[in-house]
């Protein structure tokens, strides 16, 4: 009988600990597919062959995450240095398309919101940076689009889909959403 998967929680429990440390230290194929349902693809906004994405970064997937870079680290480890951690939730997106000008800052031409049962979830934070095409040196550097990172409080996340809509100034708009009763 497979175990009962649970959804999104937080704080997370001494088994969700055990089987992302577990996961992390996979050795087969395991965690990048597991990993992987945690990024969406929208290619209804993109440039050229660059399709915007969408992460996101639970406290599962970040203890999963670090586990993955450990040599010789134990369950027992991760339930020490995880069990009482004050922990983060995080969307990270690639957002391809043509800013209005050429600024070191193109949030300005996006509207983002994340939302869960119609409510907008507030980030404690939020980190930007332009996304440049592939020049060589001596060419014309162009922006194409928006790196862009939330940062929440975890506890402030429910297991309830995660919607995450944005908007470019010129009208495009793509949405995602997460299934946060499916994903830990």
């Amino acid at each position: 009988m497979a175990p009962i998967a649970l959804g999104y929680e937080y704080p997370l429990s001494s088994s969700a600990v055990r089987d992302a440390c577990l996961l992390g230290t996979s050795s087969n194929a395991e965690p990048d597919k597991t990993l992987a349902e945690y990024t969406h693809v929208l290619p209804g906004l993109k440039v050229e062959m660059f399709s915007t994405t969408v992460s996101i970064d639970t406290p599962y997937t970040q203890v999963t995450q670090y586990c993955r870079q450990k040599l010789n680290y134990s369950v027992q480890d991760a339930e020490k240095e995880f069990g009482d951690r004050p922990m983060q939730f995080r969307v990270h997106m690639e957002i391809y398309f043509n800013p209005s000008r050429t600024t070191a800052d193109n949030l300005h031409d996006l509207k983002i919101k994340l939302s869960q049962d119609d409510k907008e979830l507030a980030p404690l934070l939020v980190g930007s940076e332009p996304i440049v095409a592939p020049h060589n040196d001596n060419d014309y550097v162009q922006s194409i689009g928006e790196r862009v990172d939330f940062v929440m409080k975890a506890g402030k996340v429910s297991s309830s889909d995660l919607d995450v809509e944005i908007s470019t100034y010129d009208g495009q708009q793509t949405e995602t959403t997460f299934d946060l009763a499916r994903l830990k």
